[in-house]
């Protein structure tokens, strides 16, 4: 996970034809979704917003932070939407599907938190968080690797591999870092 900035990109304007209360999710045309990924992948890249993740490699969904079940007046919020994988034992999806319990308020939001206050990464592959973080951040970064599943093993394999990568390109990678 990495920082993400809103303020790059301009707010998709299909959005302002939908109104929570007269549709839901499921009235936004394919055009306004394309419209709306193409928004958030000018924001984010072609990545997942939680595990970074091509979204090229796998299936992807636009991603409600705050669930739609929940908090439907956010249902078309640009604040609340972000570009997503769509593995079902991680992300998004692992986040919202059974009744898996979470406050939305512990969750380390790319938009808002710095992750890399919270989280330290190991050549492993391996996340957790981050030394000499306050309870309050300890807690939010454990909360946020638990309900995301961002220690899930092809994770770790991914960020392993991925890590391998950049220190081949540059061996002082982790001095730097």
């Amino acid at each position: 996970m990495h920082r993400l900035d809103r303020t790059t990109v301009q707010i998709p304007a299909c959005l302002a034809k939908y109104q929570h209360g007269t549709h839901t999710w499921d009235d936004v045309t394919g055009t306004d979704k394309r419209e709306i990924r193409q928004c958030l992948e000018a924001m984010q890249g072609r990545r997942c917003a939680y595990c970074e993740a091509s979204t090229d490699d796998f299936d992807h969904h636009i991603e409600h932070f705050r669930r739609k079940k929940h908090h439907l007046a956010l249902t078309f919020a640009w604040d609340n939407l972000f570009l997503c994988c769509g593995k079902d034992d991680r992300c998004g999806h692992h986040k919202d599907r059974g009744d898996r319990q979470y406050n939305w308020q512990d969750l380390i939001n790319p938009t808002i938190d710095e992750p890399d206050d919270f989280f330290w990464f190991h050549e492993s592959g391996a996340i957790g968080e981050r030394g000499g973080c306050t309870s309050a951040q300890a807690h939010r970064a454990r909360e946020t690797l638990r309900v995301l599943n961002l220690m899930h093993r092809d994770l770790r394999s991914m960020r392993a591999r991925q890590l391998k990568w950049y220190m081949q390109q540059d061996p002082d990678v982790f001095a730097a870092l």
